[in-house]
C-alpha cells in the first residue's frame, strides 16, 4: 500500500475478503486485484464496464499505477 500512496487520489486497500473484485488474477493462489472506482453514496462502483462506452480512460490512474508497480518491483 505504500507504493501505491498519493496526495491527490483516495488510495483503499484491505487483505480482507470484504473487497470483491472479480477479474482475471482470481484464478492464481497468490493474487492481486487493482482498479480506479468511482464512489457515491452506496459505495465504490466501476462505470461502464464492459458496454460500449467502455472506451475513456483517466492517464492519470494509468500513471498511478504504472508508477506505484515499478516501486514495488525496484
Amino acid at each position: 500500500m505504500n507504493a501505491f500512496k498519493n496526495d491527490k487520489k483516495n488510495i483503499i486497500g484491505s487483505k480482507d475478503k470484504l473487497f470483491l473484485y472479480p477479474s482475471d488474477q482470481i484464478y492464481f493462489p497468490v493474487n492481486i486485484g487493482i482498479c480506479s472506482c468511482n464512489k457515491n453514496r452506496f459505495g465504490y462502483y466501476l462505470d461502464k464496464i464492459h458496454t460500449n462506452k467502455d472506451i475513456v480512460f483517466d492517464l492519470k490512474n494509468i500513471e498511478l499505477i504504472t508508477n506505484s508497480l515499478l516501486k514495488i518491483i525496484k
